[in-house]
């Protein structure tokens, strides 16, 4: 099997991933960064779709999240 496309919802997540053949019974990898400069203090929901040549493995959706605390909402949140 091998993984063809490894694709994130957003230009603010970078994601790389296994390019080699990954034989059965083996295992690849995928790699996501989410770059918290480029977006707004608060919760924030990011998603990378993953399709592969097997026909047994649909498409999928790898889903993370996470809360940007900045020093200015750091700051609000403890008054």
């Amino acid at each position: 099997m091998y993984l063809y496309d490894v694709h994130p919802s957003c230009g603010c997540t970078l994601a790389d991933y296994t390019k080699e053949p990954i034989a059965p019974g083996k295992e690849g990898k995928i790699e996501a960064q989410f770059d918290t400069k480029k977006s707004h203090p608060g919760e924030v929901h990011k998603s990378v779709s993953v399709s592969s040549n097997n026909s047994n493995y649909a498409p999928h959706s790898l889903k993370f999240s996470g809360i940007i605390v900045t020093a200015d909402s750091a700051a609000t949140a403890k008054k």
